[in-house]
């Protein structure tokens, strides 16, 4: 999970470990910093989340749960 936190925090300096559940906008994550954390996850992790589910997501917890649970299976 550290890693996936460093990768929020290079867009978002201001995000701590206590933010992961929170909604987005209350965890100082604007628009436009999504549509680059979603490049940036789907790149390092080779895997995109369909838009259908992305939409869905109100915080990183969900971001982070896509991509622990690719990454075992």
């Amino acid at each position: 999970m550290e890693e996936k936190i460093k990768m929020v925090q290079a867009v978002c300096s201001g995000f701590k470990v206590a933010y992961i559940e929170m909604p987005f906008e209350h965890a100082g994550i604007e628009s436009f910093d999504l549509v680059v954390l979603r490049v940036n996850f789907e790149k390092k992790y080779k895997k995109a989340i369909p838009a259908s589910e992305w939409l869905n997501y109100t915080c990183m917890k969900q971001i982070f749960d896509f991509y622990t649970n690719i990454q075992a299976e």
